[in-house]
């Protein structure tokens, strides 16, 4: 909402501390803020799995990730989006690593051989018992 009281769209990364954003109805947060006017009632199931929605009332805090349920709400931005919490989590060590990268390389080597190996152990139990014992 611009200062003069009109709406404008602007894209999510050009919101700036102080904006003042217009959440509608099943729109997500996109930056962690202070609530200026409105009945919040934010879904933070995206964030951290509760399927509950938190009520929230005139100068509580709302964090990036919510989706609003009820109605509009009219909050201002404490942070740019890539300083807003959900962002600040997101980039944490945790989500970068990939823990099963070097168990998964280990596995596709050994599965590689073990199929040759149990095809090569078929193949030759059939050729043994159909030249001695069909039956």
């Amino acid at each position: 909402i611009n200062p003069d009281g009109k709406e404008e769209s602007i894209h999510v990364h050009d919101i700036e501390k102080g904006d003042r954003i217009l959440i509608r109805n099943e729109e997500l947060i996109p930056v962690d803020g202070i609530l200026i006017n409105g009945n919040a009632r934010i879904d933070y199931s995206f964030v951290t799995g509760e399927s509950e929605a938190v009520q929230k009332e005139s100068g509580d805090k709302l964090f990036a990730g919510g989706r609003q349920v009820s109605g509009m709400i009219e909050m201002e931005a404490l942070k740019s989006v890539s300083q807003s919490y959900l962002t600040k989590l997101w980039s944490n060590d945790v989500f970068q690593v990939k823990k099963e990268d070097s168990f998964t390389s280990f596995i596709n080597k050994i599965s590689k051989y073990f199929t040759i190996v149990l095809l090569f152990i078929a193949f030759s139990a059939t050729a043994f018992w159909l030249f001695h014992d069909v039956a």
